[in-house]
């Protein structure tokens, strides 16, 4: 395939992303979206990151929807525009990764990618940490691959540290990573050239280090150095738990093969196949860099200890340049008089995987959060919306709940710095966002606090005792607004 026709192929690809993420367009933002986009509107606000809105991801996440909707405003089209713009990136990025077996692998990877990407199950269609990360890691493992021979320049090794960084600030575990694929570098290096090799490793990794050390000194020149390492370091640990524990249970069959990924069997196979089915389209040095990479996955998957289903979003890098490593590989060992039969088998396989897929393209962006959250998701998101309508213009409400979306849904500012329940109940911050946050509430009383359920717990909490002192039921309030519980401040 020349490279104009390659240049083509992508493109098309590009635009089919562009439309096939419209038919979502209007999905109802969900509980990590819509804290991203209620914390970058604070920040837009004049308010200060996890002073004044808190949550426990690091800065990265939060800036990229500032700087977004800053352009843009508010709504589905900052995060329309951020899937389509990183799924298009990371496309290019698994294109050049894969390309070291050749222009057809690189298509191959391309294809594959754009068939998973936009998963439903796994929220492949909106812009969590995780598309971020993928951007990230599809072109630094591709700068790494396309290294002269094994040696890697000192540019490369810089450009890699300075992607891995940002990475890392969507998500510390991300760091995994390039820890694993720079063992499995080490690996693949003569021992003339190792010390070489490890030098320009660590200055990778010193360039991640001064990135958070700046991030660091920047939170303790403005006055948040200690709640930026509790957030960035000490919550982390403490949600995550055990990473002995989390990774044992990680090698449990319903986490190593997830339900998340069942539809991506078809590139699995063909991973394996180009990676143990005799004659192989990519060097053996680049399935050795793969192999760091898959470890690295694996153990980014594991390590936070939750295997939530965007998770599994990270297995999209590695098993698109390995299927498009093994689809490359099937004509030369079906034989010339079998080409056909080769591409037959590497076009089945994607159709087996965007099969799965295709019964969401017929429903309405509503319809895509009702499938994946439930009922009980729907009838929340309309109770705030019928919330909005009660309250005139310049009032505020606040949530205690895990629903911290509902400030997004409906375009309201929240007014006290915890946006989730349960960080005011679990974790080594959660006595100073109690307090920080009845400080919020005494100050400026919102004319509504809306509850989860009724009654709420734990029944001893400090703002469920204030909220009982200083606000009383909304009559009717569970007939009509299940499953929320309103409060409206007494007279």
């Amino acid at each position: 395939m020349s490279r104009r026709a390659a240049a083509i192929v992508l493109l098309i690809l590009s635009i089919l992303l562009i439309v096939a993420r419209l038919r979502s367009y209007d999905e109802p933002p969900e509980w990590d979206i819509g804290t991203y986009q209620a914390i970058a509107r604070e920040m837009l606000n004049g308010e200060r990151l996890y002073a004044d809105a808190w949550d426990v991801k690091p800065p990265g996440i939060f800036v990229t929807f500032a700087t977004t909707q800053f352009f843009t405003g508010d709504g589905a089209l900052p995060v329309y525009l951020l899937s389509v713009a990183m799924a298009i990136v990371t496309m290019f990025g698994v294109y050049s990764a894969a390309s070291v077996a050749g222009r057809a692998a690189g298509m191959w990877a391309a294809l594959f990618w754009a068939a998973m990407c936009f998963e439903p199950w796994t929220g492949g269609n909106l812009p969590n940490t995780e598309v971020f990360i993928n951007a990230c890691s599809a072109w630094a493992f591709a700068i790494w691959l396309r290294s002269r021979g094994t040696e890697l320049s000192w540019r490369r090794a810089a450009a890699i540290g300075l992607l891995f960084a940002v990475a890392s600030l969507y998500k510390q575990v991300a760091i995994v990573i390039p820890t694993c694929i720079g063992v499995a570098f080490l690996g693949t290096a003569v021992r003339a050239t190792l010390a070489r090799h490890a030098a320009k490793l660590f200055a990778a990794a010193a360039i991640v280090v001064l990135i958070w050390s700046a991030v660091l000194a920047y939170f303790a020149a403005t006055g948040r150095g200690w709640l930026a390492w509790q957030t960035f370091f000490v919550a982390p640990r403490a949600y995550s738990g055990s990473m002995i524990g989390n990774l044992a249970a990680s090698i449990l069959p319903q986490n190593m093969v997830s339900k998340y990924l069942i539809f991506a069997l078809p590139a699995m196979a063909l991973t394996i196949i180009g990676a143990f089915g005799g004659e192989r389209a990519a060097p053996r040095r680049a399935w050795a860099l793969f192999a760091g990479l898959v470890v690295g996955t694996h153990l980014a998957v594991a390590l936070p200890g939750q295997f939530h289903g965007h998770y599994y979003q990270l297995w999209f890098v590695p098993l698109a340049i390995g299927a498009g490593w093994g689809a490359a590989a099937l004509p030369k060992r079906v034989g010339a008089r079998r080409t056909g039969l080769a591409y037959a088998v590497g076009l089945l396989a994607l159709l087996a995987m965007i099969v799965p897929q295709a019964s969401w393209y017929a429903l309405s962006g509503r319809e895509w959060a009702r499938r994946k959250y439930g009922d009980f998701f729907i009838a929340a998101q309309d109770s705030f919306r019928a919330v909005d309508r009660m309250l005139p213009k310049d009032e505020t409400f606040y949530t205690w709940s895990d629903e911290a979306y509902a400030y997004a849904l409906i375009h309201r500012r929240p007014p006290a710095t915890a946006l989730w329940k349960m960080h005011t109940t679990t974790g080594p911050l959660a006595d100073w966002l109690t307090r920080r946050t009845l400080a919020d509430l005494q100050k400026n009383p919102p004319a509504m606090i809306i509850l989860y359920g009724e009654p709420p717990g734990p029944t001893e909490h400090p703002i469920l005792e204030w909220t009982r002192q200083h606000y009383e039921l909304m009559p009717d309030e569970r007939r009509e607004y299940f499953p929320l519980t309103l409060y409206v401040r007494r007279k």
